[in-house]
């Protein structure tokens, strides 16, 4: 979402250090409409050079995400680069 000039805000909700941004569900859907619409795909992939068939489906994904947060009323998103091995590695220290 970073690389992708999504209008992130500072999160103003709580402090753990790997959640510093929250994005408002309008912003979120603006930001989908120009991504979907108006980014080519080639520039998309550019903006992750290090993996750039990531992009692939990263429209795909925020379809579903906005789909998921209208569908239940969230208003306020707080995205995450976590994944799979995070929470393996989480789980394994506690």
């Amino acid at each position: 979402m970073q690389k992708a000039k999504y209008k992130l805000r500072k999160n103003t909700l709580f402090l753990d250090g790997k959640h510093p941004s929250i994005i408002y569900l309008d912003d979120f859907i603006r930001n989908n409409i120009e991504i979907f619409k108006t980014t080519e795909l080639i520039r998309l992939k550019d903006l992750m050079p290090e993996n750039p068939k990531w992009m692939l489906g990263a429209r795909p994904c925020s379809a579903i995400a906005q789909t998921i947060f209208q569908e239940y009323g969230i208003k306020t998103i707080i995205p995450s680069d976590s994944n799979l091995i995070d929470g393996v590695v989480r789980t394994a220290i506690l």
